[in-house]
């Protein structure tokens, strides 16, 4: 009795145990490893930049953050070919075309020699000496006239790689021909998003994902989930979130769309992704008639390979585009104007990522463990209940047996022996009875105590994964500077006017997303309607310097809420 009493109080400690150790992993557990960050740059290279990061603390990933913003700044700069005011940029040796080399940073000279490596790989496809003939679209852009013909066909007599000139020794670059000129922006972001994590990876920071627009680079795994990061391929039509999701860990994603920046003219539809052959916007056809190409994703370990080859894919036939891909060890994702995928063949692994890189599986197997612990307590308190009550005794042993049932041949004292026998073992028999319903009482009190642990462990880390979705905020921003703060529950509309036009901020059910905008030419980048799962969780208008993230800092944005509906603000 007392070895099996020490059994169950062994068997209620270890659950009571691991009870403890299942809520601590939605707890305690988290306090231990690295917590997430984030922080939305605004706009760089043209697009909406943000950082997600595990730190021990804040001011870890403040210090790793700022220096990232300096890097991705001075690459920015670096790369651009509009802006002036900084020494020897790319558009410094546009503006010196045919006329001298120009000493630039060592990284200006490796980005154009990866580029010109890409131009091989891809057969022309990609061609980093467009600017001749993009610069006549991006004024079409904005003054909703499209290029000449003839002006065309001269500009694309100068598209030539062969023109530039790479002096790694004196550390130069020229361009011979004075009508040609560069644009790397098919590359850059994905080049900058290679020299980030390089330094990332410098600095020890292990988990991380890094979003440059729609070129997104990720490592290790995601510390609010403990699985590997989740990113979307944002659906064109931009009336879901997503249209796929998949689990990246060291690896980079580049999605190239037609659907994000383009312009209207008599009815038809021109975007920013130019075919080297016909020197007009990519007119890719579907495997379904009438459909065009919108979106091409593109998966490997490089970003700027991704980058890179993602335009490339967008022009060249999806056939040869897969073929291709598969030959330089990547995979990709097309989607046309009627929602239809085209995919390569590995494509589906990247989906079952979330099974073996880095899921924490032991909440799971703690709870299985419990359960298991219940059984076996269930099947050693039935084993004792069935050692310490037998069977009943024949219920006519129980009888008293009288005079006129006994053996008339007896004599007096021996009827009254038996007599005195038989009520002994009935009293003793309801004993057992009682002692045995106690004990089976007892029993049932073990195991629903048992069962109780066991619910309260599963149920309380239900309950602290939806605590705190109400202290999630949109925040608004423009030119990086915070507007206000839009609660997440209920419905809310916000206004923003700007000399540009207006911007409609749009809340419902958890979704964000800008509902209508002023835009000369169209030229925005939405992301349909994000919600708090949403990686990157951004949408934005570049045109107005418009950024829409989500943050968690209840009692700033408490003090800090947008205004009702109707309200102008002019930023």
């Amino acid at each position: 009795m007392k070895k099996q009493r020490r059994i169950s109080a062994l068997l209620l400690f270890s659950c009571l145990l691991l009870s403890f150790g299942t809520l601590c992993l939605n707890g305690c557990a988290k306090k231990d490893r690295n917590v997430r960050y984030d922080v939305t740059y605004g706009v760089l290279f043209d697009t909406v930049c943000s950082f997600y990061m595990g730190a021990d603390d804040k001011a870890d990933f403040d210090a790793i953050q700022r220096d990232l913003l300096q890097l991705l700044s001075d690459l920015d700069s670096l790369f651009s070919v509009y802006k002036d005011g900084f020494d020897n940029n790319l558009k410094t040796v546009n503006d010196r075309a045919g006329v001298e080399p120009v000493a630039v940073d060592e990284r200006i000279l490796s980005l154009m020699e990866f580029s010109l490596e890409c131009f091989s790989m891809t057969d022309g496809t990609f061609n980093p000496m467009m600017g001749a003939v993009t610069v006549l679209w991006k004024e079409a852009a904005q003054t909703l006239v499209l290029p000449d013909e003839e002006e065309l066909r001269k500009a694309g007599a100068h598209i030539d790689p062969s023109c530039l000139v790479i002096d790694k020794e004196k550390s130069t670059l020229y361009i011979s021909d004075p009508e040609a000129k560069i644009d790397v922006g098919a590359i850059a972001k994905g080049y900058a998003a290679r020299l980030a994590t390089e330094f990332l990876e410098e600095r020890g920071v292990e988990n991380y994902l890094l979003a440059l627009g729609g070129s997104i680079s990720a490592s290790g795994t995601d510390p609010k989930t403990g699985k590997a990061w989740k990113v979307g391929v944002a659906d064109p039509t931009g009336q879901e979130n997503s249209v796929a999701d998949f689990y990246l860990s060291g690896l980079s994603a580049v999605t190239c769309g037609s659907y994000e920046r383009f312009f209207e003219y008599e009815g038809q539809i021109y975007h920013h992704i130019i075919d080297p052959k016909t020197l007009r916007p990519a007119r890719t056809s579907s495997l379904h008639e009438n459909e065009q190409t919108v979106s091409v994703s593109v998966f490997c370990s490089d970003p700027a390979l991704a980058d890179a080859f993602s335009t490339a894919f967008f022009i060249l036939p999806k056939e040869k585009g897969k073929e291709l891909a598969q030959k330089s060890g990547m995979e990709a994702l097309w989607i046309d104007s009627g929602g239809n995928f085209f995919q390569t063949d590995g494509l589906d692994l990247l989906k079952a990522r979330k099974n073996t890189s880095g899921e924490d599986r032991s909440e799971s197997a703690v709870i299985l463990f419990l359960l298991f612990l219940v059984v076996l307590a269930s099947v050693l308190l039935f084993k004792r209940v069935r050692k310490e009550n037998p069977p009943a005794a024949n219920p006519e042993e129980d009888l008293v047996k009288t005079p006129e049932n006994s053996d008339l041949t007896r004599s007096r004292g021996q009827n009254f022996r038996e007599e005195e026998e038989s009520f002994e073992r009935t009293s003793e028999n309801k004993k057992k009875r009682r002692s045995g319903l106690k004990l089976r009482r007892k029993d049932g009190i073990f195991l629903g105590a048992l069962a109780l642990v066991c619910l309260v462990s599963v149920l309380v880390p239900v309950f602290r994964k939806d605590a705190g979705k109400s202290d999630l905020y949109a925040v608004i921003r423009v030119d990086g500077q915070k507007l206000c703060a839009l609660p997440l529950d209920g419905e809310h509309t916000y206004e923003v006017q700007s000399s540009l036009g207006k911007n409609l901020v749009r809340v419902k059910d958890g979704y964000v997303w800008i509902e209508e905008a002023d835009c000369q030419g169209k030229d925005c980048v939405r992301r349909g309607k994000i919600n708090q799962n949403s990686l990157p969780a951004v949408i934005a208008c570049l045109p107005h310097k418009l950024t829409v993230t989500f943050e968690t800092q209840p009692q700033e944005h408490e003090n800090n809420r947008c205004s009702e509906k109707g309200d102008f603000i002019s930023p």
